[in-house]
């Protein structure tokens, strides 16, 4: 806690990062939609699957995160054909002129993605544009590398409820930019959103993580979104009230 000072009067500030509702996404796991979407992205994945679930604002740094999946596949020739990037992005405020261009410039870096390196069948970058949620849910089961790099984010639930929810042990890559990874960054991997090329090695690092440390690092990120509920920031601040 903290406090300010003015004109005689003495204020307390205290922070809480905002929890998820467990009870909601465990709900949500075997809804019918879910598992409907769910099958359609278990039939056309690949070996690996690589998820981002983004708003197309231009701080969630969806360009560069293209940018690092293109460079990674360069530095992995041997899993062409055998990873996909599925990239579920919400449009925003497609009304104001930065936003629409920023839409486009996502669309534009994809096509270029596949352009260059699809053969054979083989869709590197499923850019798939809406709002549609128990789609997002339904990646959350699926991914074994989530890629969330903000250049700056207040929060980010993405990143408190995809592992939650994630059945493949999957790895959370988490900007250093983000506000919840200073509750999650123990069990994630790390990364600068403005480095393209750490952002590649992460991706690289998180799909041929050992077995037993994805699970390990995943089972932590699950009992702390778990602990640390929407109930418990509740408390915490009624706590907070109650000290005063």
């Amino acid at each position: 806690a903290s406090t300010v000072m003015h004109d005689g009067r003495t204020t307390t500030v205290t922070s809480h990062p905002l929890g998820i509702d467990p009870a909601e996404f465990d709900e949500l796991r075997e809804h019918p939609s879910v598992l409907e979407q769910e099958r359609e992205i278990v039939e056309r994945r690949p070996e690996f699957l690589v998820v981002r679930v983004d708003r197309t604002d231009p701080s969630k740094n969806v360009v560069r995160g293209f940018r690092a999946y293109a460079l990674f596949l360069d530095l992995h020739p041997e899993l062409h054909g055998r990873v996909t990037m599925l990239a579920l992005l919400d449009p925003s405020r497609q009304d104001i002129p930065e936003y629409s261009e920023y839409l486009a410039a996502i669309q534009r870096e994809a096509r270029s993605v596949n352009d260059r390196f699809q053969h054979e069948g083989w869709l590197p970058i499923d850019l798939q544009i809406g709002d549609r949620f128990h789609q997002s849910v339904a990646a959350y089961k699926q991914y074994d590398a989530l890629l969330v790099n903000p250049v700056f984010d207040g929060l980010n639930l993405v990143s408190k409820e995809a592992p939650l929810l994630n059945g493949r042990d999957g790895v959370l890559i988490l900007s250093e930019n983000a506000g919840s990874h200073e509750e999650l960054g123990e069990w994630v991997l790390t990364v600068n959103p403005f480095d393209v090329y750490g952002q590649a090695q992460a991706i690289g690092e998180a799909l041929s993580m050992d077995a037993g440390e994805r699970r390990r690092r995943l089972e932590a990120l699950r009992a702390h979104v778990r602990a640390h509920d929407l109930a418990a920031w509740i408390a915490a601040q009624l706590a907070d009230l109650d000290s005063l």
